[in-house]
């Protein structure tokens, strides 16, 4: 198996970035967001090399930042340093807080590694977190996925996404887990799942401002909301997505051919 061509994907990332900013004669942002596949793999010369153009263009006032990491990959000196890069927000995978159904997933940590990230998240300064959490997973049952919710609120954090496990046909998952496997939660039992993290969740003041998203009040995800609100955006990098002059524009998800296209 070819592994993948780092260099090349982010130097392609960043003549993206300068074409973007300079067809679209960008002069100020309202958010970022490095999301989708798992961003805590670059190293921190890479992100200071494909951000420096957008680091020099004006932030609004009360701009947002993120960046996804996963638990595993939360060391405090990467963290630390993502900090004078201007991230201001981390949303964490943690997805649940059982060992068993983490391996289920395939998932490289373990709940003392989300543990561990939180901890050092804060002690960078950066504040502002988001976990991200699923239901619906393999031997998952209400009573396990209240206490994940539980959990979660005992960490002191203003934001919580939570998603129900869709499953992708071909994929490996879907073989080892097809939708009627037996410990597979069925649609009732992931109705209910869904309605107790409304209702937990509710009770501990976080408002349910998007399908999957809630938030302490001041929290919402501005990204989010752009996106919820029908805003235009712009995506860079691999199989990203674009809302500009009310046409949607999809980057290829072949790396051979995203690499390649310097349109």
């Amino acid at each position: 198996m070819k592994s993948f061509p780092v260099t090349e994907y982010v130097n392609r990332l960043r003549y993206e970035i300068d074409k973007i900013i300079d067809d679209y004669s960008i002069t100020s942002i309202d958010s970022i967001y490095i999301g989708g596949g798992t961003p805590g793999l670059l190293s921190i010369k890479d992100y200071e090399y494909i951000l420096k153009p957008l680091l020099e263009l004006t932030f609004n006032d009360n701009n947002e930042f993120t960046i996804e990491i996963n638990p595993s990959s939360s060391d405090y000196n990467y963290i630390k340093n993502l900090k004078p890069l201007g991230i201001n927000r981390i949303s964490l995978g943690a997805q649940s807080f059982n060992n068993n159904i983490l391996k289920c997933l395939g998932r490289p940590h373990n709940v003392s590694d989300i543990y561990l990230a939180i901890d050092n998240i804060k002690k960078a300064t950066i504040n502002n977190i988001s976990i991200d959490l699923m239901y619906g997973l393999p031997q998952q049952d209400l009573i396990d996925w209240n206490y994940t919710l539980q959990e979660t609120l005992s960490l002191d954090i203003k934001h919580i996404s939570a998603y129900g496990l869709k499953i992708e046909p071909d994929t490996p998952f879907n073989k080892k887990y097809s939708p009627e496997h037996s410990h597979i939660p069925d649609d009732e039992a992931q109705a209910l799942m869904f309605l107790e993290a409304h209702k937990v969740l509710n009770i501990n003041n976080f408002n349910h401002y998007e399908i999957s998203n809630y938030s302490k009040a001041g929290f919402e995800c501005k990204h989010n909301l752009n996106y919820w609100l029908n805003k235009p955006y712009l995506g860079v990098g691999l199989a990203a997505h674009s809302f500009i002059n009310n046409q949607r524009i999809e980057n290829s998800s072949d790396i051979s051919v995203y690499l390649n296209n310097k349109n």
